[in-house]
Formats: structure tokens, sequence, C-alpha cells
């Protein structure tokens, strides 16, 4: 899945409160068409989870620490402090963080580490 698509889905999931709403009424697009019905059901589970938790939230549940993600991403470590007290995190960076972490997820790639 390019992160153009990815995008897109992101932004209508994030106008959705219902996660069943938003898999549901997505009816079947082109880009479906390479994958199993199992496997669009989990995309789209994933990327509303995405679109509804914080940043802090998937890094948490996901195993990241903040140093680890410094490091993949150099991002000075104060930067992320900030983010996590919801502190001046450009919306842009927030998806291109999430959309690697959905690649990682759904290609099934090592977790970032120490």
């Amino acid at each position: 899945m390019d992160f153009e698509l990815f995008t897109r889905l992101y932004s209508e999931a994030k106008q959705y409160d219902d996660i069943d709403l938003f898999t549901s009424e997505r009816g079947w697009q082109d880009w479906m068409d390479n994958f199993s019905t199992q496997e669009v059901i989990f995309i789209l589970n994933k990327i509303y989870e995405y679109s509804q938790e914080s940043l802090q939230d998937i890094r948490i549940k996901l195993n990241y620490s903040r140093v680890a993600l410094s490091r993949a991403y150099y991002i000075p470590l104060r930067t992320l402090e900030n983010w996590d007290r919801k502190q001046n995190m450009p919306d842009y960076v927030e998806v291109l963080i999430k959309y690697t972490f959905f690649i990682k997820e759904i290609t099934k790639n090592e977790a970032i580490t120490e």
C-alpha cells in the first residue's frame, strides 16, 4: 500500500467514530483486488486504529521506546517528549511515522529496537 492511499484512508477514518461504520462504508475499491477479504478487513481496521490513537499510544502498544524511536527516525528525544505531551507535532510528521509503523505491521518487519 502506498503512502497516498494510506493518507486518503487515514483521513477518511479520522471522520468516523465507529470502526464498523468506517469499514462497511468503504465498498469494494480497486486497491482491494490485491488482498484477501481478511487482509482488507485487517488493513482497514489497522488504519482506523492508527487514525484514532495518538502516536504515543501506538508507540507504547508496539513496544517502541522513545529512545528507539528517536534513534530510528533521527528525532531529538526532547521533541518526542514534547509530542507525547501533545505539543507541536505537525500533522504530516504524525501521518508519516504512523505510515511506517503500519507498513512494518502489515509486512511483519522486525520492531525498532534500541
